[in-house]
């Protein structure tokens, strides 16, 4: 079962400040939205630790999935054909969405097989510097607008993990918009994570290799996450290392940016 996790940042009383702040006189936004998620795809025999469950829409447009990985990677590829054609300036993701999950239904009704739940977690970089973070479940995918911490996926062990992690990102206090806050803010989450795969042997599917992708004002930068451990227990730390498809990160003429999305 996938866990994605994504996080606003800056998080909580560091956010609140500094929106109360920016009431008083304007501030330069520094926003971004953090992803992390499990790499594990399962199958009937085994499974491997290298399966892709965060896409990029556009330079600044991230979605995540939980459900079956066929039908979401249906729907994201049929969102950016959409986004890719000409003279295609508003795309309605729900109904998108909501099309190519009623044709798989439709067609696993007939065979006998279950559909399930799906999930998609998305994050969007503004021009003004704000981010938004939307969640669109099925049947309908109506459009929830959250903020702070939101997942999709394993739900039971996310509530376990926000036990740990919520107070941990109250306490962060710095607001530089730098790739060394975001790490902070993904170690937190990638070692709660692990820890509740190893104490509880249910969840074990959330860990291995994690993904970990930033989306702020530079575009999407993409790495994966691993624990090294020290075999004398003194160095225990975890690894980050760049994505191989950081080519997004400077082609701002992938997609055209003035997309706008409704949400329906």
């Amino acid at each position: 079962m996938t866990l994605a996790i994504a996080v606003q940042y800056p998080y909580g009383r560091l956010r609140e400040a500094l929106e109360s702040l920016s009431s008083v006189r304007p501030l330069r936004r520094k926003e971004a939205i953090i992803f992390l998620t499990d790499s594990r795809y399962t199958y009937p025999n085994h499974y491997e630790d290298d399966g892709i469950k965060l896409h990029d829409i556009d330079i600044s447009t991230v979605v995540a999935f939980s459900g079956k990985v066929n039908i979401a990677e249906q729907c994201v590829e049929n969102l950016q054909r959409k986004l890719s054609s000409p003279g295609n300036k508003i795309i309605n993701v729900q109904k998108t969405f909501q099309r190519t999950y009623k044709f798989h239904k439709s067609h696993n009704d007939k065979i006998g097989v279950k559909t399930g739940i799906l999930a998609f977690l998305m994050g969007k970089y503004l021009k003004t510097g704000e981010t938004r973070l939307i969640l669109l479940e099925s049947p309908d995918f109506k459009a929830k607008f959250v903020t702070g911490i939101e997942c999709v996926g394993e739900r039971e062990a996310y509530e376990e993990i926000k036990k740990t992690v919520v107070p941990q990102l109250q306490d962060l206090s710095n607001y530089d918009g730098t790739e060394k806050d975001y790490f902070k803010i993904a170690v937190i989450i990638a070692g709660a994570m692990r820890t509740l795969a190893i104490e509880n042997p249910r969840f074990d599917t959330i860990a291995g290799l994690i993904q970990y992708w930033v989306l702020d004002r530079k575009g999407i930068t993409e790495y994966q996450l691993s624990y090294i451990e020290d075999p004398t227990g003194k160095k225990d730390q975890w690894h980050r290392v760049t994505a191989k498809r950081n080519e997004l990160k400077t082609a701002k003429d992938k997609h055209d940016l003035g997309h706008d999305y409704l949400m329906g």
